[in-house]
């Protein structure tokens, strides 16, 4: 991480691509103030209040930098975007330019990316300033459609250290240090996702079936016995009839063996001993 010099302050850089922007303001007591932002933001009327830390002149100072992030869900009450270069912010900021544009039918030079051409004439680029300046004064919230990003980071400083930079020229030196390479991540995740649901409505759908499945079962059973009741009493008397047919027939083939072995004996008894 290192330093580079810009126009109305400094970028903090990695080596794949810029992670913050610091604003610098300069004070009439000597000295400047500055905070540290996420490049997606800009400084305006919605911005709510803005921390700065003063650095007077000659003076060192040491701060320790800290990230924080955060994910919402986008939902249908609450949309939000999910464009890592969105800003809602700068969204509010195009949406109050378009509007003073349209009123004007013209736009300042600091008008970026309208569409409208430039005032021409002193006039109107004095009334497009007025309004532009009774619009950030006025209290009221100016109407725009812009949602909120879904991923947002939120960077905070803490001092350190505080010395006296001794130098020949009035000179201020800033230390910022990013030492735990660590970010708090706190994201919102949906309690009841699309793979629960399934999976509840499976779990129903296959108790309700089975029920129905048996309940359909019981239903046939009583059916079948209302409607072919008789027809089954009556294969039931006839078979249970021809079982007992066969039974008697069995013992009276077992007695006519019986007596036959018998009327063989007692024959053989009789005959003559020679």
């Amino acid at each position: 991480m290192w330093t580079q010099a810009v126009l109305g302050g400094m970028s903090l850089y990695t080596i794949r691509k810029r992670i913050l922007q610091v604003r610098l303001s300069y004070k009439s007591h000597r000295g400047v103030s500055f905070n540290l932002y996420s490049c997606q933001e800009i400084n305006m009327k919605g911005s709510g209040r803005v921390e700065y830390v003063f650095v007077g002149v000659n003076e060192e100072i040491e701060i320790k930098l800290q990230t924080q992030y955060f994910s919402n869900v986008q939902t249908r009450e609450e949309a939000c975007s999910d464009d890592e270069n969105y800003s809602d912010l700068k969204c509010g900021e195009q949406c109050i330019w378009q509007d003073l544009a349209d009123n004007m039918q013209c736009s300042g030079p600091w008008m970026h990316e309208i569409a409208s051409e430039p005032c021409n004439d002193s006039l109107s680029m004095r009334k497009l300033i007025s309004d532009y300046k009774d619009v950030y004064e006025n209290e009221d919230d100016f109407d725009c459609d812009c949602v909120q990003p879904c991923q947002s980071r939120i960077y905070t400083t803490f001092i350190q250290n505080r010395k006296a930079f001794n130098q020949p020229e009035p000179r201020t030196q800033i230390y910022i240090y990013y030492t735990t390479k660590l970010i708090s991540m706190i994201e919102e995740r949906p309690s009841y996702d699309t793979t629960q649901f399934i999976a509840d409505v499976g779990g129903s759908l296959g108790f309700l079936l089975g029920l129905s499945v048996l309940g359909l079962i019981g239903i046939l059973e009583h059916m079948m016995l209302f409607f072919c009741g008789g027809f089954i009493k009556r294969m039931q008397q006839k078979e249970q009839a021809k079982l007992e047919a066969n039974s008697e027939d069995g013992q009276s083939q077992t007695s006519d063996e019986t007596i036959d072995v018998e009327i063989a004996y007692k024959k053989k008894e009789k005959q003559p001993k020679y």
